[in-house]
């Protein structure tokens, strides 16, 4: 080998020997300067806040939960979550149990707080399971989305739906059916309510795509979730009201589109 060559391979040689300490002298730097920033005063967080929870809520559990999701960034992987610096400039979290939640920094106080907005209790849907009876009910909001656990309720003032099923479980954020078809549900006992119709049940007859309404005044009215029910269903539901009035009728079947089948008393 000519002395040229050797001299060319070795200055190979030397090119990675230097881009190699190069290389730890930046990982050294970065090590130090983490290190730096996580043992400062000066990065560390003075308080989180939370603001918008329900008084039966414990703002720890809250943030502890939000923690889950920021020690998934970049610099959460390198300094601790009560640093800082380690909260980036994400601003918006996810929750099932939340509408919205957001975050702000305040650097020169050193917090981190958060705004929660809650989701608005439309109606309780209810799962029963069919052999066991075992009864399972959240709150729905106005999407349709489920949430929180709810209690059976029997009132007016809230809407609960039941559906009966083989294994009453709910998955996180679970949609009670389509935005589309919830929108039909929503508007049937919207409109029952500014009649005045007051029900005894509601039941969600899934592979039928039917409602099933059972007044207090023992009529049992059935609404279709096929189609548009303020078309043709809604507008008979209240001409049947006015004349000659549900205690008329022992079942009123609106199932089919432009059509309603009854039955009185």
């Amino acid at each position: 080998m000519s002395y040229q060559s050797k001299r060319i391979q070795q200055e190979k040689r030397n090119k990675k020997i230097t881009l190699v300490l190069l290389l730890l002298v930046i990982i050294a730097l970065l090590a130090t300067i983490a290190i730096f920033f996580n043992n400062s005063k000066y990065s560390k967080i003075s308080q989180f806040t939370v603001t918008g929870l329900k008084n039966t809520e414990n703002p720890n559990e809250f943030v502890e939960l939000m923690k889950l999701q920021a020690e998934h960034g970049l610099l959460a992987k390198i300094l601790s979550l009560d640093n800082y610096f380690a909260w980036g400039e994400r601003t918006h979290y996810k929750n099932p149990q939340y509408k919205e939640i957001t975050m702000q920094k305040n650097f020169n106080e050193r917090t981190i707080n958060f705004f929660v907005q809650l989701k608005e209790r439309y109606a309780i849907w209810c799962k029963v399971e069919i052999e066991s009876e075992l009864e399972n009910c959240r709150w729905i909001d106005n999407e349709g989305t489920a949430f929180e656990s709810a209690p059976k309720s029997s009132g007016q003032l809230i809407p609960s739906i039941g559906e009966n099923v083989k294994m009453a479980e709910f998955s996180a954020n679970a949609q009670i059916m389509s935005s589309s078809k919830f929108n039909y549900i929503k508007n049937i006992l919207d409109t029952l309510r500014e009649l005045g119709i007051q029900r005894e049940s509601v039941l969600l007859m899934r592979q039928l795509q039917e409602l099933h309404i059972q007044s207090t005044s023992g009529t049992k009215i059935v609404f279709s979730l096929r189609f548009d029910p303020s078309e043709t269903a809604l507008p008979a539901i209240a001409e049947f009201d006015s004349d000659p009035g549900l205690n008329f009728f022992s079942e009123i079947n609106l199932a089919v589109e432009g059509r309603a089948f009854t039955t009185a008393r």
